[in-house]
């Protein structure tokens, strides 16, 4: 899987551990509609999202070469922490283009979708599970969560600066209309786009020719989704 080695995030403790008055990104989601999945599509979709960010407990690299802290907790909600806040918006897309392309029992797939906030923020300290660790950011994140239900976009971020939030909130229901459109063939090239991988390689890895994953990119407005995470990014650097 294609490298993104430089994306650290922080490790977990058995003891709670004090953190730094820097900034992080909390992402704190629930399955969409997971009422509707049956007992063992829930089971096989939890597992598989929580083998995409695979950890011991003093957390380990996964597939696409992250350290993550990644927790799922009451049944059908997860939660992650960052140290690299300018990363939060592809790692929230990097999980829901998986739960829409990646999740299949016997060939068959299971179409799911999440809600993520986004919180930016300090972190006080964090312990053997996030769901018991504190700090700013959690409480943005956990707090924005509870409004999304209601809201027209299934990500969404909360930050000190009401004016950046205001900013990429926006962005944020535009970019909803374009995932609203997309196919689950559409989401998995943007699944391994993500990632940074070459159309080459995706249409290697799908066993297609390479002009039919352009395509799929083009219809999926990649270049569009590109240039958001470059402005998340910018807009989230120091």
């Amino acid at each position: 899987m294609l490298i993104i080695a430089h994306y650290k995030l922080i490790a977990l403790y058995c003891m709670s551990t004090p953190v730094s008055n820097a900034q992080y990104a909390v992402l704190t989601g629930d399955i969409v509609n997971s009422s509707k999945l049956n007992v063992t599509e829930r089971e096989t979709l939890l597992r598989s999202l929580t083998s995409l960010f695979d950890k011991d407990q003093e957390g380990s690299e996964n597939d696409l070469k992250l350290k993550v802290t990644f927790e799922i907790y009451r049944g059908d909600s997860f939660q992650s922490l960052l140290d690299i806040p300018q990363q939060a918006l592809r790692i929230a897309l990097i999980i829901r283009t998986y739960l829409q392309s990646q999740v299949s029992i016997d060939d068959r797939l299971i179409a799911s979708d999440a809600r993520i906030a986004i919180g930016i923020g300090s972190v006080d300290s964090v312990t053997a599970t996030l769901a018991e660790s504190n700090g700013e950011a959690f409480r943005f994140s956990g707090r924005l969560l509870d409004t999304l239900k209601k809201e027209p976009n299934q990500i969404a971020i909360k930050s000190r600066q009401q004016t950046l939030d205001d900013e990429l909130n926006t962005a944020l229901v535009l970019l909803e209309g374009i995932i609203g459109k997309w196919t689950a063939l559409q989401a998995e090239v943007v699944y391994y786009k993500l990632q940074n991988h070459t159309e080459v390689h995706i249409a290697e890895l799908l066993k297609v020719k390479q002009p039919a994953i352009n395509q799929r990119a083009k219809a999926a407005s990649w270049v569009a989704i590109e240039r958001l995470l470059i402005r998340f990014q910018d807009l989230l650097t120091p």
